[in-house]
């Protein structure tokens, strides 16, 4: 299963971490995390992100989507994850959330939740504050890609 979205819109084609020619991205940080690491893992994805030359407002927002990708792998696969955060070209940076959970159910929304919803506000938030979000997942676990542009 796989859905993608954030403020360029949705489609179903899902990417590579590879830059669209071809050149491989350049990996900024690499982490593997647990919930007692979730506050030095945001401040590795901050310093990533200043380093990248993205502004503070935006830093913020990646890292306000990458904790709550975090989260939801803490949550419901078995308190672990990995986030690599790479920098494609120059012009995105990339951070890569996965984990080797159960996945997630079939239908799963990137759309804001009623209010009677128990769940869901993590994926609205990641897709609200980032410029893409791409979510795929199957038995072997969920991936989430999060991509800010450098120019915006």
């Amino acid at each position: 299963m796989g859905i993608t979205g954030g403020r360029t819109g949705c489609t179903a084609e899902v990417s590579t971490v590879n830059s669209s020619t071809g050149n491989e991205a350049l990996t900024v940080t690499r982490q593997t995390f647990t919930a007692r690491q979730l506050r030095r893992l945001r401040r590795i994805v901050l310093s990533a992100a200043r380093r990248a030359g993205l502004s503070a407002q935006r830093s913020g927002q990646l890292v306000l989507a990458v904790n709550e990708a975090a989260t939801n792998a803490i949550k419901h696969a078995g308190g672990r994850g990995l986030v690599e955060v790479l920098q494609d070209n120059g012009n995105r940076l990339i951070a890569v959330v996965s984990d080797h959970g159960p996945g997630l159910p079939a239908r799963v929304a990137l759309h804001r939740p009623g209010l009677e919803a128990t769940g869901g506000r993590g994926l609205w938030l990641m897709n609200e504050v980032c410029d893409r979000v791409e979510v795929s997942s199957d038995a072997g676990g969920t991936r989430v890609r999060l991509e800010m542009s450098l120019s915006a």
